[in-house]
């Protein structure tokens, strides 16, 4: 399975920096949720898993611009990977709507 974001680095301090840590792990959940009930192929959860670690990792270093670049890569791949038909519909959606929710987090 995929490592989930943030495995081994420190936790960021404030209300905003842990809203965009809830729903990195909150992605890696579902990540893995989807990979255990067969709604995501292995290799695209790996890649989007490794944008949203580079997202998680350049928002630790306060680089906001790079997280939300690595955000929009993860969804582009999310996005790929659903048109190969290696990402349920339903599993899509959800991950769509959790990637909206980390691409407002890091705007505050």
């Amino acid at each position: 399975p995929p490592v989930p974001p943030n495995a081994g680095l420190p936790a960021p301090e404030g209300p905003a920096d842990s809203m965009v840590q809830d729903v990195i792990q909150g992605l890696a959940g579902g990540i893995v949720a989807a990979q255990n009930s067969g709604e995501i192929t292995e290799k695209a959860a790996r890649d989007v898993a490794r944008e949203l670690d580079k997202a998680y990792e350049q928002y630790s270093e306060g680089d906001l611009d790079d997280a939300r670049d690595a955000t929009a890569e993860a969804r582009e791949e999310l996005s790929k990977y659903y048109e190969r038909g290696e990402v349920s519909s339903a599993r899509v959606n959800s991950l769509s709507e959790a990637l909206s929710r980390l691409e407002v987090a890091l705007r505050e």
